[in-house]
């Protein structure tokens, strides 16, 4: 439902008693391309005092709007920017309440826009280190969400699995993403406080001057989703949106501001959740049959289906892959085959729990699908320990193969002796080739025993 001017300073008027509202200016996003949750409307009262009001549209944007209320109040006494808080709630029906927030003063960001260098890259990197060095334990004491990495993990996992399920999402990608999740090396962070929902509009800026060098933070705001987990999720809207000279002007302050220094694969990860963010809703709008949001969907993932055919994979050949049931086994059958070093590198994969081999997951009947929609045929090849030899088959072979191209050797050696009276020995003896016979079989290695026998003749 949409308000009209009228009704928005009504409802603010509801929410702050006393406000006198002159003139009412809807509030838009111009490249939003999803209906907006909630109907947002700047308004200034007779005083020349300016307010926000956030109309929610539905029951789920109005309980998303007073989430981590009781967290926004207490935040800007420990960041270094302004974090706005509600000033007062009205109710407007079945959808719940609407909020009016104080305005700040500042400017939003277009993160396609920023530039590289000193100034307003390096405040972005401040800002986010301000709100990772946070303490855990402070968000905790609000009943904020915390999930360590294995969950975090398996949180986008089941997001991945929703989406395939759907069968509108392209292998390519499936199989990119799932590369992804598969790498160990990749899931091994330490959680930190993050925003959750960053991105341009949730930065407001100031300059000194009409240079971006002078730039300035001076408020954060959309704290709806914030919670204890991955510090990559708030980087994900600046490696989708922002170059990468800026990103990494962004990364470099982040890095120097931050008080324990942030894991290598953090921009990976980032990469990998902005990618995923475009099968936001997708599920959804499957299920409510909203076509053209489905629509948009399918031709947001098959641009960027394009977009990566030829890109770099998100993870680099070298890096680990978590072991299923069936490799660790193989694995541990060649390790005492081979020795410690083998149980070394098997122990260096951090103890993830697998999934379960035997029902195939909505992700790979997907991955299926699709491969046999481009008439590519593809059969699953179980991994089985290699079939032994036959130790008498194999000596009978290599015997016969020995023995046909050689002639045996013959040497006659003559002994006479002169202390007894003219008698004479000989002896003949045949020596064959040396005959090469395997003895064990200890999987992917042979112990090969060697006789050399003489024939007495």
């Amino acid at each position: 439902m949409t308000h009209s001017d009228l009704a928005l300073a009504g409802i603010a008027c509801a929410a702050v008693p006393g406000m006198q509202p002159v003139s009412v200016q809807e509030w838009r996003r111009p490249e939003a391309t999803d209906p907006a949750p909630a109907q947002r409307a700047l308004i200034e009262d007779a005083t020349g005092r300016r307010w926000v009001v956030i109309v929610p549209r539905t029951v789920a944007g109005a309980a998303e709007l007073e989430r981590n209320d009781a967290l926004t109040r207490q935040l800007g006494k420990h960041l270094p920017f302004k974090v706005p808080v509600a000033t007062g709630f009205a109710g407007v029906g079945p959808a719940g309440r609407a909020a009016v927030f104080p305005y700040v003063e500042g400017s939003a960001i277009n993160f396609h826009r920023i530039p590289a260098g000193p100034g307003l890259s390096s405040a972005i990197g401040r800002a986010l280190a301000a709100v990772h060095n946070m303490p855990s334990d402070f968000f905790d004491e609000f009943g904020v969400p915390t999930f360590d990495a294995e969950s975090h993990r398996q949180r986008r996992l089941a997001d991945l699995d929703r989406a395939a399920e759907t069968g509108l999402v392209p292998g390519e990608l499936l199989s990119r993403w799932e590369l992804a999740f598969d790498t160990a090396s990749l899931w091994r962070f330490a959680v930190t406080p993050v925003h959750g929902s960053l991105n341009g509009w949730s930065f407001l800026v100031a300059f000194s001057d009409d240079e971006a060098a002078t730039a300035r933070v001076v408020a954060l705001t959309s704290w709806e989703q914030a919670c204890v987990s991955d510090p990559a999720d708030d980087f994900a809207m600046l490696v989708k949106q922002a170059t990468p000279a800026a990103v990494d002007s962004v990364l470099e302050s982040y890095t120097l501001a931050r008080a324990n220094r942030p894991d290598r694969n953090l921009l990976i990860r980032a990469r990998l959740a902005s990618e995923m963010s475009m099968l936001r809703g997708l599920a959804a709008a499957v299920s409510a049959d909203d076509q053209d949001l489905v629509d948009a969907r399918v031709d947001e993932l098959r641009k960027l289906s394009r977009l990566t055919s030829a890109d770099d994979p998100l993870v680099p050949d070298a890096a680990p892959v978590l072991p299923t049931p069936a490799t660790a086994e193989v694995a541990q059958t060649d390790d005492q085959a081979e020795g410690s070093d083998g149980a070394h590198a098997l122990r260096s994969v951090p103890p993830f729990p697998p999934a379960t081999p035997t029902v195939p997951s909505a992700l790979h009947r997907a991955r299926i699908e699709s491969t046999m929609r481009r008439t590519v045929s593809w059969t699953p090849r179980p991994i089985t320990q290699p079939t032994p030899l036959n130790p008498q088959a194999t000596q009978s072979a290599r015997m016969g193969s020995a023995l046909r191209p050689t002639t045996p050797k013959l040497t006659m050696t003559a002994t006479m002796s002169l202390s007894m009276s003219m008698s004479m020995s000989m002896s003949m003896r045949a020596t064959y080739p040396r005959i090469s016979t395997p003895t064990t079989w200890t999987g992917r290695s042979r112990s090969i025993a060697t006789s050399r026998t003489p024939i007495q003749m």
